[in-house]
């Protein structure tokens, strides 16, 4: 019965908590049926915790619908040797290696913040998961933004660029291929990414200019927001806080190449302070 009724609200990041609920309850949460048919995320910042104890964990996992967790090849091969039919899904996360030296990796990689004012630039370490009736999806949590005047007075004060605001997409580049990240995100090669600025926003196809948006802006790019952005071969939705806001459709010869590996991209610049990847999946449009 507790198992049925744990079932419904477990998540990894809450096991200490029901494991202290009283003696013998951890029989409870280490039930298969407690696990059974669920989505089983382990966040960046429980990997470490978690891996040593990952034997113990798998039999419980083992009728759930599939396990998603960071990118660990060490973990991947373990989950191999001793669950080899066992569903797993890689979740990106923000990687300290792929990053302009502007910006600050937290939370096991499920933060960056930036430090400074240029090199803003940084990079997930996986590609966004697809395949059959999945388009790739990324969305992120703008978790803290500076003051902003849009008045166009040259000795404006604020926190980043008055002109140009955060920026996010894709690349078709493997980042260990990457040698040299670029000032923006539009630089990093075979890239679709869109920027957001005071009037508009821009989608840029390998640091070019396809297509303008008008009916986003910075101004819409507020503390709390999630924004995500839906990839598809021949046009690129973005949405805001859940809501399709914006679609940037692509030409022929800009398209994006069915079933290729895409990772984020994205900077840091404008108001933009502090981002934190999400779990989220694509929305209905």
């Amino acid at each position: 019965v507790w198992s049925s009724v744990v079932s419904l609200i477990i998540q990894v990041k809450d096991v200490g908590i029901y494991a202290r609920v009283a003696r013998g309850f951890r029989k409870v949460i280490e039930a298969e049926a407690t696990w059974q048919d669920h989505v089983v995320r382990l966040a960046p910042r429980c990997l470490s915790a978690f891996a040593p104890h990952l034997q113990r964990w798998l039999p419980a996992w083992k009728e759930t619908r599939k396990l998603v967790l960071p990118r660990s090849a060490q973990l991947l091969k373990e989950i191999a040797r001793r669950a080899p039919r066992m569903n797993v899904e890689i979740a990106w996360r923000f990687d300290q290696h792929l990053k302009g030296n502007g910006v600050q990796v937290l939370k096991g990689g499920s933060t960056v913040r930036r430090v400074a004012e240029e090199e803003l630039v940084v990079l997930g370490d996986a590609v966004l998961p697809s395949g059959p009736g999945r388009l790739p999806y990324l969305e992120v949590h703008l978790d803290e933004c500076g003051d902003v005047d849009l008045s166009p007075v040259s000795d404006w004060n604020g926190i980043g660029d008055s002109l140009n605001d955060f920026g996010f997409g894709v690349t078709a580049c493997d980042p260990e291929d990457i040698h040299e990240l670029g000032a923006v995100a539009d630089e990093v090669p075979l890239s679709w990414v869109v920027d957001f600025t005071q009037s508009m926003v821009c989608l840029s196809v390998n640091n070019r200019e396809a297509f303008v948006g008008r009916r986003l802006t910075s101004s819409d790019l507020k503390q709390g927001t999630r924004l995500g952005l839906l990839v598809k071969s021949d046009e690129l939705e973005v949405y805001v806080n859940g809501i399709l806001r914006e679609s940037l459709p692509l030409l022929p010869e800009e398209r994006v190449p069915i079933g290729t590996g895409l990772f984020p991209v994205l900077d840091l610049y404008g108001r933009t302070v502090q981002i934190s990847r999400t779990d989220a999946e694509a929305p209905c449009a």
